[in-house]
């Protein structure tokens, strides 16, 4: 048994939240905004995958993800995630680099892409521009 005062009086911690959450419930409100992101995610996926093979180096393999928010890039072995990190910055992108999701830095060539946060165009210019990057730094 949870012993706190303020979950015990009325059931949670925000009670305005939980009367939202479940009227969204009642209504099937869910359901419709599950099948909007599906469609939002789908179309946001296709286009950032379009955008790989159109701007970068064909040099850098990947595949497209079946499930998750992100793209993962492996570049060729000359060159480390590391590497176009700064100039990226530079035009205000961001990536991570494998290593941040390895216990064992196991990843120093693979770089992590976001498709799920922007829309099509700062994700066309960005993509664009770190494909510039990326081919400055292969050949």
């Amino acid at each position: 048994l949870f012993m706190s005062g303020v979950v015990n009086s009325g059931g949670s911690l925000n009670h305005l939240m939980s009367g939202i959450v479940r009227s969204a419930l009642e209504l099937g409100l869910v359901d419709q905004y599950l099948d909007y992101l599906h469609e939002l995610y789908s179309a946001r996926l296709g286009r950032m995958d379009a955008l790989i093979r159109k701007h970068f180096p064909s040099s850098i393999a990947y595949s497209v993800p079946s499930g998750g928010y992100f793209f993962w890039l492996k570049l060729p072995d000359s060159l480390l995630a590391t590497d176009p990190l700064e100039a990226a910055k530079k035009h205000n992108i961001r990536f991570h680099s494998g290593n941040s999701f390895s216990a064992d830095n196991a990843f120093p060539h693979h770089i992590r892409l976001a498709f799920s946060f922007y829309g099509d165009e700062i994700t066309e210019g960005g993509m664009s521009q770190l494909g510039t990057i990326l081919h400055q730094l292969i050949n």
